[in-house]
């Protein structure tokens, strides 16, 4: 029996990877679908941000299906500024003697402050 004659079972890819690949994608590899070349992709430089990799012409279009992907998931802001505002109102509302206030009466109170503070700001 020959290495030829071995059939291996196909890789399990989770079924979120599966809803992402494209049925009518066009395979540039035979039998090689866009997830599995990204994964045997060897790049050359070294990335610190992977914005810079994915703002490439080359890389978006040889990626269609991951671009829109990586897109949404760098996009999410790294700041905790909007938590520290929402801690800072808990902190005002919620004082000694208000220490028994329930939780949903507290969340019903910041979410009142905020667009309190919203029509200030337009």
């Amino acid at each position: 029996m020959s290495d030829k004659d071995v059939c291996e079972p196909p890789s399990k890819k989770s079924k979120f990877m599966l809803q992402l690949i494209d049925k009518n994608e066009i395979v540039k590899e035979p039998g090689m679908n866009e997830i599995d070349r990204y994964n045997a992709l060897m790049v050359e430089e070294e990335y610190t941000n992977p914005l810079t990799f994915w703002q490439q012409q080359h890389i978006q279009l040889a990626y269609p299906t991951l671009y829109p992907l990586a897109k949404r998931t760098f996009a999410v802001p790294c700041s905790s500024a909007a938590v520290e505002r929402q801690f800072s109102a808990a902190g005002q509302i919620v004082t000694q003697r208000r220490s028994n206030l329930d939780l949903s009466t507290v969340n019903n109170l910041i979410f009142l402050r905020s667009i309190e503070n919203s029509k200030r700001q337009i």
